[in-house]
């Protein structure tokens, strides 16, 4: 006891003492730390609110509610596929160019949004009957997403040249997206949908989700803000590990109160939740994201006054030397034939216990789970290395699926309940490995190349597009096979949720074990990382000072001579 009191004692002074400045080596003060886990919390808990409305097969407002057929998503895939090789590249150069591309690039990105708002309005006028039997509303569709790249185009542009400057490349999205992104969620889920006849509902539905999802990023810059708060990879994923669970217990709460004000709505297949119970939480928790934007500062290693230059084939090239992005895109390539699959835990409560009260409970208890792998993975990673932990928790992960898979066959929720549980575990310390991996590939992109290209990193997702599209199209395809399509009351039916569970189960194993192959080729130590950062914080000096290489090579043969 009196160890013990001794270390509470010498924490709280801790706490004191470094408060308004960081430790020795380090760059975070505990009161800035402070700030982040409040403002990421905030952030978290509006975008687990958030996260119940997405334009997918699962979300139980589309579905369930408003009746749209899950292979209708599959053939939008497709047109978002055939799309985003024209949009993407215009909104990656943008984001790398902090809102002001080259000028030659910026003429071609002006005379494209010109022919997407000229062919998007023409788009409007085609007869929709010509092309039911691929998509209702096709040419609505597509006409929809034109119009919404160019808005996205020069928004972007304006809060990047706008805010950037002064709130950096990640807390302006906060800053600028709050109000709209609010004001726009209010409009989509209060839109009489059913007075529209089906392709009209896809198509309006479509429009308004796009729309809403220009704004949507003012939550999800928890990650890109820990890359950036600090150059030391150790404090770096120490404050993912520890904010990560302190901030966690914000949405925690969401996860107890949510499910109970849902049902006095009448359950998760009611309107009323997503009017009411989704905008609610989302403009409570909202303000707690401003700390993020006024509390935290980036701390990338580069010269002062750093105005970024990128040129898009060169930005895109020097991507895609990054051998760790091949890594752990790979990687996230083989996930993504789960995508689509459902919420186990969530359907068994729903169509089988038939309580959907009982979730939040549910929530509370496997969000235990998150805290060990949180506090632990620090300590296991400075242990065994980002590498060989990420393999463990992989493979172990696909062992839970057994477990899983048997809990389906005894009908035994307790049995599913425990297999979620430790997987969970598993899944939080791969999220603070993932981060922090993906914080040290960003310096290394910026060693290779100069610049930081976390936009032009998009290359990735542009290329895997036609796989990631084909791989949307298994689980939907293998849930038809069991008469699970638009209809959720099939659910219900005992033999039916089975095999919808073993196909979901199976799925996540089979990829999950995929997915741990690419990392056996991942070398990126931490001693390499401190190495690499030695080297930008020299070049930064020298930067900043106005020296280069050549100068100094300049006045060796001045002095030889």
């Amino acid at each position: 006891m009196k160890n013990l009191f001794q270390k509470v004692k010498t924490m709280i002074l801790d706490i004191g003492t470094y408060w308004k400045k960081p430790r020795e080596g380090e760059y975070v003060s505990n009161q800035e730390f402070v700030k982040f886990v409040i403002g990421a919390g905030g952030s978290n808990t509006a975008a687990y609110a958030g996260g119940n409305l997405t334009f997918t097969a699962g979300c139980l407002f589309v579905g369930a509610i408003y009746g749209l057929k899950m292979m209708d998503f599959v053939m939008l895939g497709f047109v978002g596929l055939i799309l985003g090789y024209l949009f993407s590249p215009i909104n990656m150069i943008i984001t790398d160019n902090l809102g002001t591309p080259p000028k030659k690039t910026m003429r071609l990105i002006n005379w494209a949004s010109v022919a997407f708002l000229v062919f998007g309005i023409l788009c409007f006028f085609i007869p929709q009957k010509y092309f039911e039997g691929f998509m209702p509303a096709l040419p609505q569709v597509v006409g929809s997403k034109l119009l919404i790249q160019v808005f996205t185009t020069y928004w972007n542009m304006f809060v990047l040249k706008k805010l950037s400057p002064k709130f950096g490349k990640y807390r302006s999205w906060i800053l600028a997206g709050i109000v709209p992104y609010i004001a726009s969620l209010m409009l989509l889920v209060w839109f009489p949908y059913n007075n529209l006849e089906y392709h009209e509902k896809f198509w309006v539905m479509n429009l308004f989700f796009s729309f809403w999802g220009c704004f949507g990023s003012c939550f999800g810059q928890i990650t890109n803000i820990q890359n950036v708060i600090s150059p030391n990879t150790n404090e770096r994923t120490r404050i993912m590990s520890i904010g990560s669970f302190l901030y966690s217990l914000f949405p925690s709460i969401y996860n107890i109160l949510f499910p109970i004000l849902a049902a006095k709505m009448g359950g998760l297949t009611d309107i009323k939740t997503y009017r009411y119970v989704v905008p609610g939480f989302i403009i409570v928790s909202a303000p707690f994201a401003l700390f993020l934007v006024f509390g935290i500062k980036d701390r990338v290693v580069q010269e002062e006054a750093h105005k970024p230059h990128v040129d898009m084939k060169h930005g895109f090239r020097e991507a895609l030397r990054n051998k760790y992005l091949w890594i752990t895109n790979i990687s996230g390539w083989i996930t993504t034939f789960s995508a689509g699959a459902i919420n186990i835990v969530n359907m068994l409560i729903i169509y089988s216990l038939r309580q959907d009260w009982v979730l939040g409970i549910m929530g509370t208890i496997l969000g235990t789970a998150w805290t060990p792998g949180m506090l632990l993975a620090p300590l296991l990673i400075k242990k065994f290395g980002k590498k060989r932990i990420m393999l463990f928790c992989k493979y172990v992960t696909v062992l839970c699926s057994f477990l899983s898979v048997a809990g389906v066959y005894l009908d035994s929720f307790v049995i599913i309940i425990a297999s979620t549980y430790v997987s969970t575990m598993l899944t939080s310390v791969v999220g603070i490995v993932t981060n922090s991996m993906t914080a040290d590939i960003w310096d290394y992109q910026q060693y290779i190349s100069g610049e930081r290209l976390d936009g032009c990193m998009g290359i990735f997702a542009y290329l895997s597009a036609p796989v990631t599209t084909a791989a949307a199209l298994l689980i939907p395809y293998l849930y038809e096979l069991t008469g699970f399509t638009s209809d959720w009351n099939i659910l219900y039916d005992n033999e039916i949720r089975s095999k919808v569970f073993i196909i979901t189960i199976v799925a996540g194993a089979v990829t999950g074990l995929l997915s741990a192959i690419p990392y056996h080729f991942y070398d990126y130590t931490e001693e390499r990382h401190e190495e690499i950062m030695e080297e930008l914080r020299e070049i930064a000096r020298k930067k900043s000072e106005g020296i280069s290489q050549e100068s100094d090579t300049d006045e060796a043969n001045a002095i030889v001579q």
